[in-house]
């Protein structure tokens, strides 16, 4: 159960789903060294898929009411096919070739069914029906090609020099069909209204790259530089052609007092490109309340990448410590933009300047004092990015916060128990809206070895739930606990489950999209004892 914030309504939604999923996977690896300078590698991944989904979804606004069934079936096969050489000529000079082939086919069919009319003003529904049953075929198809060559140049101990040539080609096609099956068993076609996809999007990307690294003293240092020429080529109802070169440069700064305590520098400059979807210039269904359309005249997505990490580990004085701080900022990037009926959603893709901006952050320490260890684990997450909501630009800001305390003990024959504390704060702020959450939970775990074949585990947490916007409150208690008996000189084995202790019926949650704030409630499953007898061959 779903409570979904939009602009000016929220709605409340039950999601009920039935799902079946097969999939088989094969894996052949071949390694061959013709002799103690060379190495082939030769590896084959084929994955088929075979996903069913039915669907359930009652939406209520305010006293309007309304059912979606939804019925979704996903054929889907990969294969992917790597090739590796490596050949060390000398101390000084290495060579390594990687040529890579993937290929993806994913064919998704999806239907609608209603009684009350829907997307209506985005779809060209026939509306005298007494249901309202759409259908819609997708098929996607990519395939991708790479190959790498690199060149590995020991100067002396100190200095090293890599240079990188490679090209990256990706064809992909991606199309649509939406129509609506009329009561008397014939289809009302959307393509004339300005649906129906058929795009093919080549992207190929050449580069050469040089990277120096160097040692001296405490400080290892690496930087260089890649260049990349891009062309792309779009066909559907228009044929466009694109080509441009692109600079990324990335710099790494290893700084190692001794062997346990070290700091890392990274900073790069990355690019991206979107799917062919996002260049379809038709419109399509997303879902039972949205519609979308592609831009194709968007380009590649660019961003700065920096991430500084600490760490220090001392055996002798029992104290473990890791903290990061990661920060990424858009300078270019492809966003939704939204427009709001309601529920309803009309969504198309724009290219921003400096979209998104997001700080990360973690410090985790670990302190053994005598038979006992203290952690604290403490997280922020503070992101604000560019939203065009019907037609007017906002800045929507997403802060979290959280913590985690504990202790655990360490005595050989005591059971190991560990006692904690945890909380979470989450923030949303979005135009002149904002929501708040708040999660907090105790926890005890405990582990116990008796007896030399008894293992004994109990988990138990109680959660407060919080949304502090709507003054909502939910406190749950999941408790789980086995006890399982193995003899070492016995194939036999029996266990005993006990899941969901307290019965608890459901948990509830928080989630942000781009511009969504949903409330969301899980069923879970009633309390389930299970007694497990297992035999190894």
């Amino acid at each position: 159960e779903n409570n979904t914030q939009y602009t000016n309504i929220t709605e409340q939604k039950e999601n009920t789903t039935n799902a079946e999923n097969v999939f088989g996977i094969g894996k052949l690896n071949l390694e061959y060294a013709p002799n103690n300078k060379a190495q082939w590698y030769a590896r084959t991944q084929v994955k088929k898929t075979d996903n069913t989904n039915n669907n359930e979804i009652l939406s209520s606004i305010n006293t309007i009411q309304n059912t979606f069934n939804t019925h979704r079936k996903t054929d889907a096969i990969s294969v992917n096919q790597n090739i590796e050489w490596h050949y060390q000529q000398s101390i000084k000079h290495t060579f390594s070739f990687i040529a890579d082939y993937a290929f993806d086919k994913n064919n998704p069919t999806n239907y609608w069914q209603t009684s009350n009319k829907i997307l209506q003003g985005l779809i060209p529904l026939d509306e005298n029906q007494q249901l309202f049953r759409i259908h819609q075929n997708r098929e996607t198809t990519q395939q991708n090609f790479n190959t790498i060559f690199k060149h590995f140049w020991v100067l002396n101990n100190n200095n090293h020099i890599y240079t990188t040539l490679g090209n990256s080609f990706s064809n992909e096609e991606f199309l649509t069909i939406d129509k609506q099956e009329l009561d008397n068993g014939s289809f009302n076609d959307f393509s004339s209204n300005g649906f129906g996809n058929d795009t093919r999007f080549k992207l190929n990307d050449f580069y050469a790259g040089i990277h120096y690294k160097f040692r001296t003293g405490i400080f290892t240092l690496k930087q260089g530089v890649e260049f990349h020429n891009y062309n792309w080529e779009l066909n559907q109802q228009t044929n466009l052609t694109t080509s441009k070169w692109i600079a990324l440069p990335d710099f790494l700064a290893k700084i190692e007092f001794n062997k346990s305590k070290k700091i890392n520098i990274n900073y790069s400059l990355k690019t991206s490109f979107s799917d062919a979807g996002k260049f379809a210039n038709r419109f399509y269904l997303q879902s039972y309340n949205a519609v979308f359309k592609g831009n194709e005249n968007i380009e590649n997505n660019l961003y700065h990448n920096a991430r500084i990490y600490y760490s220090r580990f001392s055996l002798y004085r029992g104290l473990m410590l890791h903290a990061s701080i990661n920060y990424r900022k858009q300078v270019k990037g492809v966003r939704n933009t939204v427009d709001f009926n309601d529920i309803n959603q009309f969504l198309t893709v724009k290219l921003f300047d400096n979209p998104s901006e997001n700080l990360l952050g973690n410090i985790y320490i670990e302190k053994s004092i005598k038979k006992l260890k203290y952690k604290l684990d403490v997280g922020f997450n503070n992101s604000k990015y560019t939203q065009e909501l019907n037609n007017n630009l906002q800045t929507n800001k997403n802060n979290n916060f959280d913590y985690e305390i504990g202790v655990e003990t360490l005595f050989e024959k005591f059971p190991t128990i560990e006692i904690g504390f945890k909380q979470d704060f989450g923030k949303f702020t979005s135009s002149a809206n904002t929501s708040k959450f708040v999660t907090t939970e105790p926890f005890i775990n405990i582990d116990y070895n008796f007896l030399e074949n008894f293992i004994f585990n109990f988990d138990y947490r109680r959660s407060n739930y919080q949304n502090k916007t709507l003054g909502q409150k939910n406190i749950y208690e999941i408790a789980n606990t086995t006890l399982s008996y193995k003899n070492e000189d016995s194939a036999w084995s029996y266990k005993i489950t006990a899941q969901n202790l307290f019965n608890t019926q459901f948990k509830q949650s928080n989630s942000f999209s781009d511009f969504l704030i949903s409330d969301r409630k899980t069923f879970i499953l009633p309390r389930r004892i299970m007694f497990s007898v297992g035999y190894i061959l």
